[in-house]
């Protein structure tokens, strides 16, 4: 167009069709206009003189609109974490053209093959739903369920609000419901067992402790979500927990080990129910102890059905010290099984029945020698 000299500014108008136009004056180039998302538009440009003479226009027709350039891209890189039994975190990668994440908590029967190496596929409605737009690519959910398994997705949202792809990564989106416990961490207590005394309206739970136990704190028992505490030491090995339950219903029963620094083992799971299952008052039978075999310093033993039994007691001791261990099993078992035995040294096994009315039966008792392999 034609030069307009002593030129006072430029004027630009800005038409977002089919709307009326919009002027806008400047005395500098760059200027920014703030426009809505999603429209096309005209833009007009001009400048004009101090007398007001005006030049020829300059026109430019362009959109808002979204194209596939300005697409949300699909994240990728995240992980999910069960730090504590009740949290768990997401991480995942940044990606291009995206404003904002889109965070969903699913329960997993939601998610269809879900626990299969994939990621599933989603069925259901989240359980929770957040959204993220801050530069640390990390969420955490509290106050989860103890030991519930879930997923989590994640998708990216670009500046127009539309989502893109959720993460895939071979299964890393499914959360477990165990936090993940470093090697050094307690091991899983063993033999964990419990009993309902209908009568008393009260639960026993009994566990070994965990073998690799050095500096536990103490442990910790969950049943229905009620956290108990235990702190006082094992007799003969084996902890005991006595805590009143109401009758007739089900129950869950997590139990793990707390070591000084804070850490915590895996869990050792049992689900029960607080129906009447008292067995009769006559004395289980003595029966005595069969086979025996080991392996990896693990000693299993074995015996015939000991009738009327709720609990199947086994003592091992060192002949001439007061050093045992009691491992409890349930009254049906016929065989169980005795971790950290010391190599070539000899041991008494003591084995009896305790109905549900605390009357224990005739013990059986037989010397082992604990070999090498």
């Amino acid at each position: 167009g034609s030069t307009v000299p002593e030129r006072s500014g430029v004027a630009l108008s800005f038409c977002r069709r089919p709307d009326t136009e919009k002027t806008y004056k400047s005395f500098y180039s760059g200027n920014a206009i703030s426009v809505s998302l999603s429209l096309d538009f005209t833009l007009t440009l001009f400048a004009i003189d101090q007398d007001g003479n005006q030049s020829t226009l300059i026109t430019y027709t362009g959109s808002t609109k979204e194209t596939s350039s300005h697409a949300a891209a699909s994240i990728n890189g995240q992980t999910v974490l069960r730090q504590e039994l009740t949290t768990g975190v997401t991480t995942w990668k940044g990606s291009h053209n995206i404003a904002k994440y889109k965070i969903h908590l699913y329960d997993t029967q939601d998610v269809q093959g879900g626990e299969s190496g994939v990621d599933g596929t989603i069925i259901g409605k989240p359980l929770r739903e957040e959204f993220y737009s801050g530069s640390n690519l990390t969420y955490t959910f509290n106050n989860l369920i103890p030991l519930k398994n879930y997923h989590v997705f994640v998708w990216g949202i670009n500046a127009y609000g539309t989502v893109g792809e959720r993460a895939y990564n071979s299964n890393y989106t499914y959360m477990h419901g165990d936090p993940a416990w470093d090697q050094e961490y307690p091991t899983v207590p063993s033999n964990l067992l419990s009993r309902y005394r209908y009568r008393e309206g009260v639960l026993n739970v009994f566990w070994n402790a965990s073998l690799d136990n050095r500096e536990i704190s103490h442990y910790e028992v969950i049943i229905n979500n009620q956290l108990y505490k235990v702190l006082d030491p094992p007799v003969l090995g084996a902890f005991q927990l006595t805590v009143s339950l109401a009758k007739d219903i089900n129950y869950q029963l997590y139990v793990y080990a707390v070591d000084t620094g804070g850490n915590r083992s895996g869990t050792a799971v049992y689900h029960g129910d607080t129906s009447n299952k008292d067995t009769l008052s006559y004395r289980p039978t003595k029966e005595s102890i069969g086979f025996t075999y080991t392996h990896l310093g693990i000693a299993t033993f074995t015996w015939e059905f000991i009738h009327t039994s709720e609990i199947i007691n086994l003592i091992i001791g060192e002949p001439g010290t007061t050093t045992k261990q009691h491992v409890r099993v349930s009254g049906t078992a016929i065989r169980a099984s005795v971790p950290n035995l010391v190599p070539r040294k000899q041991y008494i096994i003591e084995l009896y029945g305790t109905n549900s009315y605390g009357v224990a039966g005739e013990s059986t008792t037989k010397q082992f020698f604990m070999p090498t392999t």
